[in-house]
């Protein structure tokens, strides 16, 4: 299962894409800004509906499956995570190297 950051990340990454702003996200999807801001940014532990409304309007689905699914579908190419700081970098020494 995804972390809440993954979630947002994803969602983040599709309004970047279709530069969307996050008012005219939060207007389609039927949100407040802000609510639509705390959930883009992995700030607040959105509703369910929340997410399913701003990923509709992104044009994602959220959707459950069973684990063994889930297990498959991490092996597919999927976003890269966001560069890490100068701190992350210096507290994992492994990463700097290319060491996973």
């Amino acid at each position: 299962m995804q972390t809440l950051r993954q979630l947002a990340y994803t969602l983040e990454s599709a309004r970047k894409q279709q530069r969307v702003t996050y008012d005219e996200l939060a207007r389609g999807a039927g949100l407040t800004p802000l609510a639509t801001r705390r959930a883009m940014q992995g700030t607040a532990a959105p509703r369910v509906t929340t997410l399913m409304a701003l990923a509709g309007q992104l044009g994602l689905e959220m959707v459950l499956v069973p684990h063994v699914v889930a297990q498959g579908l991490e092996g597919a190419p999927q976003n890269p995570p966001p560069p890490l700081t100068d701190i992350e970098k210096l507290a994992s020494p492994g990463e700097r190297d290319g060491i996973a």
